[in-house]
């Protein structure tokens, strides 16, 4: 499912970026990059040996987002085996991981060349180790993390223990917004295994160590991290919080691609169920801290938005739908007639079939297509300019490929362009604003013998008052216009007799 078709959507916006990034060099990526992007630069790195080994296509680009997602689906099973009882721990891991493996949001981010896939790796590695401890609270308080047992060979114990400490530390590189994980750890399953253990000293000690060595690990990019917390408060490109938006984000989440009601509805009322029989079987503890890193979670990202500047994005919680994943694989084991369980999972996979089915069917912004387009009618003096600055970066993935010669000019400046005297209205202090300063780049161009192709993207945000595009009609004379939701393509030419003039063309 993950490899299926892998290249046959053109790269989005910011995938584009990730190739780029991929092609800088290490000591760029490492002490110049975090100074503008939002991103920390692990992932960037791994994907840059990525593409030595196997190049830089759309399907070369996204694989390793593919690996990601694939070894996640074992974790997922452990999770599931670990959240219920002995008996029924095999089945609900099972159902848990074949849940995982057939959402249609996880194959979508495991076909994307971006970071999530790996957050959701990380997540659910830590997941899986802090679940272990609690379905084995003895072997938690073993001194040492078990490693010294009179002798005896070491057991499960030191793993769970580094899937845990590693896990948190991949989180917390793996994304800004990964440290909700942290939280939601430290709000459920560490109180929970403190109750457990009696807050014994071998416990505390165990747990001290591996959160300081997972914040030792991440520490490094921690004066960056701080630095781009304060960029972000400046200036974000998420939307105010609304109820509209949460439930819209919460849908995103668990319910990508899943159209009918029904799905959610039986998917909910299963999760349900499953932490029900969590709660009977393995206690409060156990049913809590599963609710708890499902939910803790969206509360920490919505609360910050509220009480500071919005950054509740619905993509950095996708790692949330494993838990959920496992609550419904509990459901699905909890023991009943098979002339019930049948059908439930029967309309399970029907319900997920059809989401799959939407997901291939699914557009990502068509950046080859706008290429193509512009390439088709270019002539070889023709220009195209770039809004925002980043704009031609994915753009001139596919025009170099189809017409290395044409000439593109990213405005206001060339990407990155930190420090200029311009509002940066994403948060990225790469990706100025255009404003009526800029306007006068066009004075330079020529529009009487060639083309002036003006490629956008969230005009809302970067050019709000359409400065760039009324500037050149003043100039020139639109002669099309047209694109996508987000993306916004117009070409002007010769200025011509007003009464002569042809309409504009626009798709």
């Amino acid at each position: 499912m993950r490899f299926w078709m892998l290249g046959r959507e053109s790269l989005w916006y910011d995938e584009g970026l990730s190739d780029w990034f991929s092609r800088l060099s290490l000591h760029n990526l490492w002490t110049q990059v975090p100074a503008y992007e939002i991103h920390p630069p692990l992932f960037y790195t791994f994907l840059k040996g990525w593409v030595a080994l196997f190049g830089n296509s759309e399907a070369a680009l996204r694989s390793m987002s593919v690996l990601f997602g694939t070894a996640a689906i074992p974790l997922v099973y452990l999770l599931g085996s670990l959240a219920s009882v002995e008996g029924r721990g095999r089945a609900t891991g099972v159902a848990a991981a074949a849940l995982f493996a057939l959402a249609p949001i996880q194959i979508a981010y495991s076909q994307d060349a971006r970071p999530y896939a790996m957050l959701v790796f990380a997540a659910t590695l830590a997941l899986v180790g802090a679940f272990w401890l609690m379905a084995n609270p003895g072997k938690a308080v073993e001194p040492l993390f078990g490693l010294k047992r009179n002798g005896e060979t070491a057991g499960h114990a030191p793993w769970a223990w580094g899937a845990l400490t590693f896990g948190m530390a991949l989180t917390l590189w793996s994304h800004n917004l990964g440290f909700t994980l942290v939280v939601a750890l430290l709000t459920t399953t560490l109180p929970a295994l403190l109750w457990m253990n009696r807050a014994r000293r071998s416990f505390m000690l165990n747990a001290l160590f591996s959160g300081g060595v997972a914040l030792a690990l991440w520490s490094p990019f921690l004066p960056w991290y701080l630095r781009q917390a304060a960029n972000v408060h400046t200036s974000f490109w998420a939307k105010p919080m609304s109820l509209e938006g949460v439930g819209s984000g919460f849908n995103y989440v668990f319910f990508l691609f899943l159209d009918p009601f029904w799905i959610k509805t039986l998917m909910m009322a299963m999760a349900g169920a499953g932490l029900l029989a969590i709660n009977r079987e393995r206690g409060r503890l156990a049913a809590g801290a599963l609710a708890g890193v499902i939910i803790i979670p969206f509360a920490l990202e919505i609360l910050l938005s509220l009480a500071s500047r919005p950054i509740f994005v619905p993509r950095t919680l996708i790692w949330t739908s494993v838990p959920f994943y496992v609550a419904v694989g509990a459901g699905l084991a909890i023991k009943m007639r098979w002339a019930i369980k049948a059908p439930l999972i029967l309309l399970l996979t029907v319900g997920l079939a059809q989401g799959v089915w939407n997901r291939f069917h699914h557009q990502k912004e068509p950046w080859r297509e706008m290429a193509q387009m512009v390439v088709e009618k270019a002539g070889t003096s023709d220009v195209v300019v770039a809004i925002p600055n980043s704009v031609a970066i994915p753009f001139s993935y596919y025009s170099s490929r189809l017409f290395p010669e044409l000439k593109i000019i990213p405005l206001p400046a060339p990407f990155p362009a930190p420090g200029m005297d311009r509002p940066y209205p994403s948060g990225n202090v790469a990706e100025p604003g255009f404003t009526r300063a800029d306007a006068a780049s066009f004075d330079k161009m020529d529009c009487q013998s060639s083309s002036i192709w003006l490629v956008t993207r969230f005009r809302w945000l970067y050019d709000p008052e359409l400065i760039a595009f009324e500037a050149l009609s003043e100039k020139c004379d639109l002669i099309e216009s047209g694109g996508y939701p987000a993306l916004h393509i117009a070409r002007f030419g010769k200025k011509r007799d007003q009464k002569n003039t042809p309409p504009a063309t626009s798709r």
